[in-house]
């Protein structure tokens, strides 16, 4: 995470060279930006999601993912609503929403994990 947050934060900085250098419309920064933080939230969610199918917590896994899938759509048809200014910003709340409720379950978890290792499977 660590890793990642700081390669997000340094092409975030630098996103109006790599821009220049691919030849892509300085109008794109924005988006470009939303993205790389949308990015960030991702990996922290799918990184979750993967600890938790290690803990054989296959529906919690499921639940989140559908909640990224609607709530990405949901928020991405709301920001193309709005229009131009908003792009991006779609991904960015998903990705956000499903890391903090991924996270939320995996705590949740960790703190209950004695008792679903001794007692709920012995």
């Amino acid at each position: 995470l660590i890793f990642q947050a700081s390669l997000s934060y340094a092409i975030i900085l630098i996103a109006p060279q790599i821009l220049e250098a691919l030849g892509v419309s300085f109008l794109q920064l924005p988006i470009f930006r939303l993205a790389v933080l949308g990015a960030l939230f991702h990996v922290l969610f799918l990184s979750i999601s993967v600890l938790l199918s290690y803990f054989d917590m296959r529906r919690a896994a499921l639940q989140l993912n559908v909640l990224f899938l609607v709530s990405n759509g949901g928020f991405t048809y709301i920001s193309m609503r709005l229009g131009p200014e908003t792009y991006g910003l779609g991904y960015v709340l998903a990705s956000m929403l499903a890391a903090i409720a991924a996270a939320t379950v995996l705590a949740r978890h960790v703190k209950e994990l004695p008792y679903q290792t001794f007692i709920a499977h012995g």
